[in-house]
């Protein structure tokens, strides 16, 4: 098995975490942007023209969510109740919202190199807020902060931990969320349980 993506987190960041988590053998090739991407053609020769990729079997597979649905389904991370997995799905794509909003404030700052990228900030902080304070009321409806959804362990975990990953670890996004985070004290403490849980896997992530 290999996965193809960037040399960062952001949406590459589920899997890996996944993989990593269920001690999955895979190779990590990390895709240079500019040489590779941008000016050697991969985006063109992609599946969708989007990464991450995910090779099995000598077939690449893309789109995140549909590459996290089938490795849940493979290795006990997906509900098999349609009712649950419709709800991981939701929360999953709700995430996904967020991931794509900050993602593209990255790309203006880095890749556009947009002087003013920072007047939009409002709008990424507003969103994130909001999302924070669902996930605060789902941890507050459970009356525990060790799973995000459903009293076990699923996608939705791997997903959230890379949010709250990019946000908060971030150099450029991190002091902008900062607040958010902090006043938000059962993602908090979901969180830095997280961090302990899964230290060695999270190191291995990168």
């Amino acid at each position: 098995m290999k996965l193809y993506y960037f040399e960062c987190m952001q949406r590459g960041d589920p899997i890996r975490l996944l993989l990593h988590h269920h001690q999955v053998p895979f190779e990590d090739i990390h895709i240079d942007f500019a040489k590779d991407w941008m000016k050697g053609g991969y985006k063109h020769k992609s599946e969708y023209g989007v990464l991450p990729e995910l090779e099995i079997n000598g077939k690449k597979h893309s789109q995140l969510r549909a590459i996290m649905r089938y490795l849940g389904k493979q290795y006990g991370y997906y509900p098999e109740d349609p009712i649950e997995a419709l709800q991981v799905d939701s929360f999953v794509d709700a995430l996904s919202d967020v991931f794509a909003f900050g993602g593209m404030h990255i790309h203006k700052k880095f890749i556009d190199q947009d002087p003013n990228w920072e007047n939009q900030l409002p709008d990424c902080k507003t969103m994130h807020r909001y999302f924070y304070e669902r996930v605060q009321k789902l941890l507050e409806q459970q009356g525990k902060t060790d799973f995000a959804l459903l009293g076990k362990l699923t996608i939705a975990d791997f997903f959230l931990v890379s949010l709250l990953r990019s946000s908060v670890h971030s150099e450029v996004m991190g002091p902008h969320f900062k607040d958010i985070h902090d006043t938000s004290p059962l993602v908090k403490e979901y969180y830095e349980k997280k961090l302990k849980e899964w230290e060695s896997i999270i190191k291995k992530s990168g």
